[in-house]
C-alpha cells in the first residue's frame, strides 16, 4: 500500500537526531549567537557608506582660500588682507572659515588684517586619525600657524568651543594676544572623562560609527543650524551648504573619532584670572546650546572684561545679526573694555 504523505513525514522525522529540550535550547542559544555575530562584526562592513561624495578639499576651497602644511598635517585657511592690525578668527566644533563668512570681509572693509583658519578635523584642513585633536594641540597649531604668517600681535574672535584655543593661547603667549573676543564661550576648566583608546580603535565600532554618522549627519545640517538659531530665515540653502562642506571631505567621520579620543585633554589648565588682556563676551540672549548665563562667572574670572548680548538671538549671532556683530567687534577693537562699555552704553 502506497504510503501517505504525512506517514513518508514522520518516517522522515523519525531517521533525525532526537534531541532534548537542553540541546534544543543550546542550539537555539547558538544559532542566534551566529546571528547577532554577523550583525555586530560583518555586516558593517558589508553596508557601504552613505552621504554626499567626497572631493579633493582643493577644489572645495573659497577663492580666498589657501592650503599650508604644520607639523605635517595640512590646513586650509582664508586670508583678507588690510592695512590695519591683525585679526585671527577661530570657529567652534561644528562650524569652519564659513562660520566667518560675513564677519571676515566686514571686518577686512574696517581695514583689520583678517585670518580665518579651519582646525584640524574640521572644514577642509587635515582629517583622519593621525593627528592630535585635542585643544592643546590645536592652540599649538594655530601659534605655529601665526609664526608661518609671521603674525606678531593678534585679536583673537573665537566660537563656542574654540574660545578654549583662544583661552589657553592668550595664557601661552600673552606678548601676542592684544584682546579675546569669544562668542558664545564653551569653556572647559575641568578634565572630561577618558574614553579607553582601545575600545575606539576596535575595527567592528569604527565601522559602524561611520556607517551611522555618513547616513545621518548630512540629512542632519539644517536642523541642527535651526536649533541653534533663534531667526529662522538665516539658514538658507546657502548656509547649510556651507556648513556642510566639511562632510564632502574625506575621512571626516573618522576625524570625530578622533576628537572623540581625544577629548580628555581639552580643558583650560591655568586659572581664568591669568588673563590680564581685555575680554569681549557676545551672546545671544535666546542660545540654547551656550546658555547666556554662563556669561555671568565668566565676567567674574575674567579681570578685564565686557559683555554684549543680542536681544532674540541665538547661538550664531555673526548670522543672525550678522552687521550689529561686526559693528560690535570693530568698536570693541579699538577700545578698553570700560571705553567700549560706555559706547555701547551711549548709543543704545
Amino acid at each position: 500500500m502506497k504510503k501517505s504523505p504525512r506517514q513518508r513525514f514522520q518516517e522522515f522525522q523519525s531517521t533525525l537526531p532526537q534531541f532534548s529540550k537542553r540541546k534544543r535550547r543550546l542550539i537555539i542559544a547558538g544559532g542566534m549567537s551566529l546571528l547577532l555575530g554577523f550583525v555586530v562584526f560583518v555586516l558593517p562592513f558589508l553596508l557601504p557608506f552613505g552621504g554626499p561624495k567626497t572631493q579633493p578639499s582643493e577644489k572645495l576651497a573659497d577663492p580666498e582660500g589657501a592650503f599650508s602644511t604644520i607639523d605635517g598635517s595640512i590646513i586650509y585657511y582664508e586670508h583678507f588682507p588690510a592695512d590695519g592690525e591683525t585679526i585671527l578668527l577661530i570657529h567652534g566644533q561644528a562650524g569652519s572659515t564659513e562660520t566667518w563668512r560675513e564677519a571676515a570681509p566686514a571686518l577686512q572693509a574696517a581695514g583689520y588684517d583678517v585670518y580665518a583658519i579651519d582646525l584640524i578635523g574640521l572644514g577642509l584642513s587635515e582629517k583622519g586619525l593621525e593627528p592630535d585633536f585635542s585643544y592643546r594641540a590645536q592652540a599649538a597649531m594655530v601659534s605655529e600657524f601665526m609664526d608661518q604668517q609671521r603674525i606678531t600681535g593678534v585679536t583673537l574672535v573665537a566660537h563656542a568651543f574654540g574660545s578654549n584655543i583662544a583661552v589657553m593661547l592668550a595664557q601661552q603667549q600673552p606678548d601676542r594676544v592684544k584682546a579675546l573676543a569669544l562668542v558664545a564661550p564653551t569653556l572647559f576648566t575641568e578634565p572630561t572623562p577618558e574614553i579607553p583608546e582601545w575600545v575606539l580603535n576596535l575595527p567592528f565600532l569604527q565601522r559602524w560609527a561611520r556607517v551611522g554618522m555618513r547616513f545621518v549627519v548630512h540629512e542632519a545640517v539644517g536642523e541642527q543650524l535651526r536649533s541653534a538659531t533663534k531667526i529662522d530665515e538665516v539658514v538658507d540653502n546657502g548656509l547649510i551648504a556651507a556648513y556642510g562642506r566639511v562632510l564632502h571631505t574625506e575621512d571626516w567621520d573618522l576625524a570625530v573619532i578622533g576628537m572623540l579620543r581625544d577629548s580628555h585633554r581639552n580643558s583650560i589648565t591655568g586659572p581664568l584670572e591669568s588673563v590680564q588682556m581685555p575680554v569681549l563676551l557676545l551672546w545671544g540672549t535666546e542660545d540654547g546650546w551656550a546658555t547666556p548665563d554662563n556669561a555671568k562667572w565668566m565676567l567674574d574670572a575674567f579681570p578685564d572684561s565686557c559683555l554684549v548680548e543680542f536681544e532674540d538671538v541665538g547661538h550664531l549671532p555673526m548670522h543672525e545679526r550678522s552687521s550689529e556683530f561686526s559693528e560690535m567687534l570693530i568698536k570693541f577693537f579699538q577700545s578698553s573694555c570700560t571705553v567700549f562699555m560706555l559706547d555701547v552704553s551711549g548709543n543704545e
